[in-house]
């Protein structure tokens, strides 16, 4: 049984260690995103998401994901980006392929998409600050998440370096 007890012992101390060091990155996280809120100019107040394991998955094992897509998931200044209409005066697939082959055949396909000549320079920026907050956070392994902030729950990461949860209700 004395082997048993060191094995007990080291697994508790490792996670002992991982609690502290989970802890310790809870408190940096936000403060580590302020160069990105710094650079959106005041455009960008808060960026969230969501995160949970889904209840059924039609059979297929159920896993824990972060939800942070642009186009679908993604929270800007508390809204869903999807939700916020007049959000970029130009269309977010047009503005992801500007200056590229795909963007001039998508123009060619759908001409009410080309980008708005008044907005352009705004929607430009305000979609490359926001793809590169979407870059760095989902650069980061999701069980990260789960261990930082829990799981079933809408995560808001604040410029002034708060970090909020609540509880998050999902099919």
């Amino acid at each position: 049984m004395e082997i048993l007890e060191k094995i007990k012992s080291s697994i508790a101390e490792i996670n002992k260690k991982k609690e502290q060091l989970t802890a310790s990155l809870r408190s940096d996280f936000a403060p580590m995103l302020k160069p990105l809120f710094e650079k959106s100019k005041g455009k960008i107040t808060s960026i969230g998401w969501t995160q949970h394991t889904p209840y059924f998955n039609d059979g297929d094992e159920c896993v824990f994901s972060t939800h942070m897509d642009l186009d679908y998931g993604l929270y800007l200044n508390g809204e869903m980006i999807e939700e916020q209409e007049g959000l970029f005066g130009s269309s977010a697939y047009a503005l992801s392929k500007f200056g590229t082959p795909q963007y001039d055949s998508w123009i060619e396909r759908y001409p009410e998409d080309k980008i708005n000549e008044e907005t352009k320079e705004s929607d430009l920026f305000l979609y490359s600050v926001l793809k590169e907050f979407q870059d760095v956070l989902t650069s980061i392994d999701d069980s990260f998440y789960k261990d930082l902030f829990g799981d079933h729950v809408k995560v808001t990461v604040n410029e002034d370096g708060t970090v909020e949860t609540e509880s998050y209700e999902h099919d």
